[in-house]
């Protein structure tokens, strides 16, 4: 699907919008992570420049799972909005919002964070795609080059290419239960007393 919605999304904001002359701000570049003009720009136009250049790869690995999720999210919600201790709170006369936030969404978020934390490692392998059709300089790039054989000067270099990129998968990967585990802790409440 990250193919497909690139594909799609470079040529509506790209080939349309310039094509049916829509706003200035919603014609965006397809290719690469700036223009060629970017060395002349003050700071702020780079920054700008760079967002611009950033919109079309982000919204294509955002919108891959935020159907899904939002989905999930509901069903967790609905699910601990019927819990006992929640009614409870409603009862004692706690003020509606307090409720929502401190009952409902707090314990809602568990599951999410769960689920989040075991679909970033797919988010990062749909980045090859999405930085082959963007022609976006990242680690998916990095990959396939390596896969094809030239990564001349690089750390992938020093360690052999497969050595190297299983070395920066660790070094990419490794994280991911670690800051999901302090996120769960965080919202369960265990981290409280530390």
């Amino acid at each position: 699907p990250s193919y497909w919605l690139g594909l799609v999304l470079a040529l509506v904001f790209a080939y349309v919008a310039a094509r049916h002359a829509w706003p200035a701000w919603l014609q965006l570049p397809a290719l690469g992570a700036s223009g060629i003009d970017a060395a002349y720009l003050s700071p702020w136009g780079r920054l700008v420049d760079h967002v611009r250049h950033l919109a079309l790869p982000l919204a294509t690995l955002g919108a891959i799972g935020v159907a899904g999720t939002a989905r999930f999210v509901r069903g967790a919600a609905v699910e601990v909005a019927r819990a006992d201790y929640v009614r409870t709170a409603r009862a004692k006369g706690l003020a509606p919002h307090l409720v929502e936030l401190r009952h409902v969404l707090r314990n809602a978020l568990l599951p999410v964070i769960t689920l989040l934390g075991l679909s970033l490692p797919a988010l990062f392998s749909g980045t090859v795609f999405v930085e082959t059709i963007f022609a976006w300089p990242g680690m998916g790039r990095t990959l396939v080059a390596a896969v094809s054989g030239g990564l001349a000067g690089s750390l992938l270099d020093r360690f052999g290419e497969s050595g190297g990129l299983l070395l920066v998968f660790i070094l990419v990967f490794a994280p991911f239960p670690l800051i999901y585990l302090i996120a769960q802790g965080a919202f369960s409440g265990a981290l409280q007393g530390v």
